[in-house]
């Protein structure tokens, strides 16, 4: 987060949230700074996104997956996932900061499986290798 405002001015992008992840970020700053003194980053305004009624580019979509936080999202293009923290090589993402759900995130990592076809390239967070989705 601490380079959105940077990486938006330069590439001449939005700034785009889940609105449900937008109303906690006060709360997500505290815990950062008592986390070992992560600065506050300096947000642009977002523009809102949801499942269903957001216009991305590259005929990108939404798909709501909550769990790792409330707001948390997937974005679908053609052919491949984007799934942050929702997925990880080999895991998931945590559900103790405000708002997690393990219920939630169950859910959501199943209906990723559930809907997305499995020839899709998963690129998960944290820098982890992109993966075929694979059926267990």
């Amino acid at each position: 987060m601490g380079a959105v405002k940077e990486l938006t001015e330069h590439l001449g992008v939005p700034f785009m949230a889940h609105k449900l992840d937008w109303e906690l970020k006060e709360l997500f700053n505290e815990l950062a700074s008592g986390w070992g003194g992560f600065a506050k980053p300096e947000l642009p305004e977002p523009v809102f996104v949801d499942e269903g009624g957001s216009q991305l580019p590259l005929n990108l979509r939404v798909m709501h997956t909550p769990g790792h936080t409330p707001g948390s999202i997937s974005i679908i293009g053609d052919g491949f996932v984007i799934t942050g923290d929702t997925l990880f090589a080999g895991s998931v993402g945590r559900t103790d900061l405000p708002g997690g759900d393990m219920d939630r995130l169950r859910d959501s990592v199943c209906r990723l499986y559930r809907e997305l076809p499995d020839n899709f390239i998963v690129y998960p967070a944290m820098g982890h290798q992109p993966r075929l989705a694979k059926r267990r």
